[in-house]
């Protein structure tokens, strides 16, 4: 299922049994991650996807493009999180956008958004923005990247 969504006001369908006896206990209740039948949402034209279709990396996701000026946002193509790597970001880059200012600036704009979702603080295991290779989720070379940081980040 695709989510077409057109303004920052929108609810991401889940699972509700989804989740298994397992990760309960491994995790506990309030721990769990909820997952969609949602395989990507796309938002002012760019697609976002979480490789395991879990709702809270979509809604950071989400935010952080609906927090971009409309400017910046038209030069990404698409966010991609690998949740089993535990928040590691790929953006893709449209095809006509000059790399060298773009990346850079996506990059550190993202990243700002994602570290302080919903007013808590969080983090990331990288960011890699990359050039546009025939609409993959990857893309194709990398031409900027964030290390990873967890700063502020309270367990």
């Amino acid at each position: 299922m695709i989510l077409h969504l057109d303004g920052p006001v929108f609810s991401i369908p889940n699972y509700d049994d989804t989740v298994t006896p397992f990760a309960r206990w491994k995790r506990g209740n309030d721990h769990v991650d909820q997952h969609t039948p949602v395989e990507s949402v796309v938002i002012y034209d760019v697609w976002v996807v979480s490789r395991y279709q879990l709702i809270r990396s979509l809604e950071k996701m989400i935010s952080a493009i609906l927090r971009m000026h409309p400017y910046l946002r038209k030069s990404v193509y698409s966010v991609f999180c690998d949740d089993k790597a535990c928040s590691v970001y790929t953006i893709v880059l449209n095809p006509d956008v000059d790399h060298d200012p773009a990346a850079e600036a996506v990059a550190y704009h993202f990243e700002e958004s994602v570290k302080y979702h919903g007013g808590m603080p969080y983090g990331h295991n990288g960011i890699s923005v990359c050039e546009f290779d025939d609409g993959s989720a990857y893309g194709g070379g990398c031409v900027f990247e964030l290390d990873p940081d967890w700063d502020g980040f309270a367990v």
